[in-house]
C-alpha cells in the first residue's frame, strides 16, 4: 500500500504515511494507510477488508480538524465543505499539525490546479470514484456544483472521494 508515481497528481509529494483505520460507521471501520500528501489526505484500504479502495481528501476541501479521541480509541475526525469524516490513528495532535501545516502551505489557486490535474487525469482517484462523469461536468465553462445532480458512484469510498473533488469546484 505505498503510492506509486501513477497514484499522484503531476508535481504531488507523499510527505509521510501512517498505518490507520476509515470508519465507515459507527460499528465498521477498514485498515490500512493513511498517506498525506502536499495535496490531499489519502487512505488506502487493506485488499482483506469488507470494502476495498482508496478515499481522496483534498486539502484544500478540509475546514476543521478535531482530536475526537476517546479513552483509548485514537481519532481525528476530518470536516471538509461537503463530508465529515473520522480516522483512528495514532498520535492524533502532531497529525493535526502537520496536516494543517501542508494545507497552509497550499497556494490560493491549489483548488483549480488540483482539478485541472484531475480532469487530465480522470482514473487518479481510482475506478471505483468513476470520475470521468464528473470529470465531463467540470470541463465545462462556469460549473458550479450547486443546485445541479451529479452522478453517483456506486462504490462508498469513491464516492467519497469524487464528491470531495467536486466540492474544490464551489466557489469560495
Amino acid at each position: 500500500m505505498v503510492l506509486k508515481p501513477s497514484d499522484l497528481l503531476t508535481g504531488e509529494r507523499v510527505l509521510f504515511s501512517k498505518n490507520a483505520n476509515f470508519r465507515l460507521s459507527a460499528a465498521e471501520a477498514l485498515g490500512g494507510r493513511l498517506h498525506v500528501t502536499d495535496l490531499r489526505l489519502v487512505f488506502d484500504a487493506h485488499p482483506v477488508n469488507s470494502v476495498v479502495g482508496r478515499v481522496s481528501i483534498f486539502l484544500p476541501t478540509i475546514t476543521k480538524l478535531t482530536d475526537s479521541s476517546r479513552l483509548l480509541a485514537k481519532r481525528l475526525t476530518v470536516v471538509t465543505t461537503s463530508q465529515q469524516l473520522e480516522l483512528v490513528v495514532w498520535g492524533v495532535p502532531a497529525l493535526i499539525g502537520r496536516i494543517l501545516a501542508a494545507r497552509d502551505a497550499l497556494p490560493l489557486d491549489a483548488p483549480g490546479r488540483i482539478l485541472a490535474g484531475l480532469t487530465a487525469k480522470p482514473g487518479i482517484l481510482g475506478e471505483d470514484a468513476e470520475f470521468e462523469p464528473f470529470a465531463r461536468l467540470l470541463r465545462e465553462p462556469g460549473f458550479d456544483p450547486r443546485g445541479r445532480v451529479l452522478p453517483w458512484p456506486a462504490h462508498p469510498l469513491g464516492g467519497i472521494s469524487a464528491l470531495n473533488a467536486v466540492s474544490l469546484a464551489i466557489p469560495r
